[in-house]
């Protein structure tokens, strides 16, 4: 005869547990307790979990992509394969405070213009058709399908209004017309001066790339570490799987609780909270940057260039 647990025993985690679970006999209770510490020390000289490698995966991509991003915006602008829009005309200085925004854009590149929309057949035979140079501000005044109809700011490489490809210009933001604004007022501090050094520019719009990446990767590593938690969850007792299923902290807490049974799940949650917080936080310290153009507007290069 075997006996009966003691009704005071502590519910046991899981099926294939046996801590605090009492089989009526000294020896067998010993025998319980000896596999469980087998498999847990057996479980701990496992493989590397899969989590940890994907947390390297993750980060090496993220990595990976801001460097490319700054060797290619760094390379770009010392070669002079792009350059950086810089507005030296009186228009966006000559703005009332409170003047709309909303209506600037930039031509990113070289950009074949028309007077009604598309080129006549004359323009094409001779290859006449004049074009509008990057770094090109100006005003999208009206758009049909694939076209825009821009009117050029004052002091451009272009005065014509005229219609080029939508996809040839970007909007330009608040935030880049007050920057464009300090471009050439003397009496702004250089720390809020915009960066327009080859490095500063590259390294700034790398790391906001992998700040970018770095979020949205983080969500995915621990939305996988939440449902991963959650599955151990349920073989706890009800009212803790619901709660570390449910609740982003609880289920932290939880693995912590039971770290001897859920291994390293807590730390992979806690992991996937330091990809999506710490690249929030480091993107409020990049600061905000001047667009930049594919290629050199041929006319009036001054308009467009790289310094103060």
């Amino acid at each position: 005869m075997m006996g009966e647990a003691d009704e005071g025993d502590k519910k046991h985690f899981g099926a294939a547990v046996y801590t605090n679970r009492s089989y009526g006999h000294e020896q067998l209770d010993t025998a319980a307790e000896q596999m469980e510490v087998e498999i847990l020390e057996k479980d701990a000289e496992g493989p590397t979990p899969y989590w940890v490698w994907l947390f390297i995966f993750f980060n090496v991509i993220s990595f990976g992509i801001g460097l490319a991003i700054f060797s290619l915006t760094y390379f770009s602008l010392k070669g002079d394969t792009i350059q950086l829009a810089l507005y030296q005309g009186t228009e966006f200085s000559q703005l009332d405070e409170g003047a709309p925004l909303d209506n600037y854009f930039l031509v990113l590149t070289e950009a074949e213009q028309s007077s009604e929309g598309e080129q006549n057949d004359n323009e094409m035979e001779m290859g006449a058709a004049q074009k509008v140079g990057a770094g090109t501000y100006c005003r999208v005044i009206a758009t049909k399908k694939d076209l825009s109809y821009i009117e050029p700011l004052n002091g451009q490489n272009t005065e014509n209004s005229c219609w080029i490809p939508t996809m040839a210009v970007t909007p330009v933001t608040s935030i880049q017309i007050k920057l464009l604004t300090q471009v050439g007022d003397s009496n702004t501090p250089a720390a809020e001066r915009p960066i327009t050094t080859y490095a500063a520019y590259g390294f700034y719009k790398g790391l906001a790339a992998f700040c970018n990446l770095q979020i949205w990767l983080g969500i995915i590593f621990y939305g996988i570490a939440h449902v991963s938690i959650a599955l151990q969850a349920f073989k706890d007792e009800m009212v803790h799987a619901i709660l570390a299923s449910t609740l982003p902290i609880y289920n932290v807490v939880w693995c912590f609780m039971r770290r001897k049974y859920v291994g390293g799940y807590g730390i992979m949650a806690l992991l996937g909270f330091v990809m999506i917080f710490g690249s929030i936080i480091t993107q409020l310290f990049v600061p905000d940057l001047l667009p930049t153009v594919a290629g050199i507007a041929e006319a009036k290069a001054s308009d467009v260039g790289v310094g103060f």
